[in-house]
């Protein structure tokens, strides 16, 4: 075998490289949200002076806060510091079935589904060897809560517990593990812990699409998407009220002496949930009343149009009892009706009430209006009925054919007798219709 292929072996076998120990520093998951959100500020920052006016400012306070409750949500879901507890300089045991003891700093962060034990100590508390005392391992509890022990039906917490007792993992970490390992009388803390995550975590990934949607509605109507942005906090102020309520039992205090003992309470994520909800809520509800109030200055805040929170306008007509339109229900100078609503106005009612059309006057040949009739009766087909007048002469009002202008007089009809009439609207009643208008045949019963 060549130069090039016997280097780094060792008498012809293959390479072997040595275990590259490396100490968990940071929760890689965190950080990577923290940076992405950190690249997208700066991101944001470039494109800023790109923005004119007083757009400038109110981009730049709808991205931090928006991006804000984003990565509030996240760090929520993947966090691992609902709950932490913390000592420093305890006196401990580092290996099993060893006498001699290290003062090692310690860490305990519990998530949703996972918790993190740490171990740090300085690299002259082993004398004899040259190992450096800085762990960081993590065991994760969620799932069924399964069978009592350690074997293939149990809990997922308890065979990670198990592997790690194979592994030689320091005495402390498995000191700390083993709570969460125990279910029985009012030692259930590792089951209390995992049924407050498993909740806690569904709530949150439910204010996720709950605020997207609220991002999307921010850009149509404005008022939706602060209704969606209030249900955003709301969803995940619940989420920290099942978190803090849901944990039953005693208070879960795991002592190394007298002196040291971890207490956990509270910490960054659930503090940080909670501060993204409130701020959610607070702003959704400042935006529903400014939008009450001042809809244009809330329109040109989130530079939308805003036409666009107002209803369409729509023109409704007279309509009879079997809901349909007659075309000519209304007379030329009733105005149309017309009901269009800004936002939190009542709809308008017109389309449920029928309006009915004001009478025309009357007028004969040489004479000066009259006195109005009664309003005619309206058959079942939609049609009004002829109706004479105390002089011999009578008014035709007609679905068809338009109505008859009021200052014109007409011939008394002939019952049981056919007439045409134009079906066009005539400007002067004067002029007699051409051969190319069309004539309906009307019957007077």
């Amino acid at each position: 075998m060549g130069a090039p292929y016997s280097a780094l072996r060792n008498e012809g076998y293959p390479a072997a490289y040595g275990p590259l120990k490396t100490a968990v520093t940071v929760d890689v998951l965190e950080i990577g949200f923290v940076t992405a959100f950190l690249i997208v500020i700066v991101s944001f920052i470039f494109i800023i002076p790109g923005i004119r006016g007083w757009q400038r400012l109110y981009a730049s306070i709808r991205f931090f806060i928006g991006s804000y409750i984003l990565v509030s949500i996240m760090l929520g879901l993947y966090g691992m510091e609902w709950e932490v507890a913390e000592l420093h300089d305890t006196p401990t045991y580092y290996k099993a079935f060893e006498t001699h003891e290290i003062e090692a700093d310690i860490g305990v962060k519990i998530g949703l589904n996972a918790v993190n034990i740490t171990l740090k100590a300085d690299h002259h508390e082993l004398k004899a060897t040259e190992e450096v005392i800085n762990y960081n391992e993590r065991f994760h509890f969620y799932g069924g809560q399964g069978r009592i022990g350690f074997g293939r039906f149990s809990g997922r917490i308890n065979r990670e517990f198990r592997e790690a007792q194979w592994l030689g993992k320091p005495y402390p970490i498995l000191w700390i593990a083993e709570y969460f390992t125990l279910d029985g009388e009012d030692i259930r803390w590792g089951r209390s812990y995992r049924l407050a995550g498993y909740y806690t975590w569904i709530i949150l990934w439910t204010a996720f699409p709950l605020y997207l949607i609220s991002l999307i509605l921010f850009f149509n109507v404005v008022r939706y998407g602060a209704y969606f942005l209030m249900a955003t906090g709301v969803t995940m102020i619940t989420g920290n009220i099942i978190y803090a309520s849901v944990r039953f039992g005693s208070e879960m205090i795991i002592p190394f002496t007298d002196e040291k003992k971890l207490i956990f309470h509270k910490g960054a994520s659930f503090y940080v949930c909670l501060v993204a909800g409130i701020v959610s809520v607070v702003c959704g509800l400042l935006v529903v009343l400014l939008d009450y109030f001042e809809p244009e200055k809330v329109s040109s805040f989130f530079n939308v149009d805003p036409l666009i929170d107002f209803e369409e306008t729509f023109v409704y007509e007279n309509e009879d009892e079997h809901g349909e339109t007659p075309a000519m229900a209304m007379s030329d100078d009733a105005p149309p009706q017309v009901a269009s609503r800004p936002q939190f106005k009542q709809r308008s009612k017109t389309k449920k009430t029928r309006r009915q059309p004001k009478p025309a006057p009357r007028y004969s040949q040489g004479q000066e209006a009259i006195a109005e009739e009664p309003e005619p009766e309206t058959t079942q087909n939609g049609s009004r009925s002829l109706y004479a007048h105390k002089n011999g002469q009578r008014k035709d009002q007609m679905e068809m054919g338009g109505v008859m202008q009021a200052d014109t007089t007409y011939e008394v009809p002939t019952p049981n007798t056919t007439y045409e009439v134009p079906t066009h609207k005539p400007g002067n009643n004067t002029e007699k219709p051409t051969t190319d208008e069309a004539y309906v045949n009307v019957r007077i019963n």
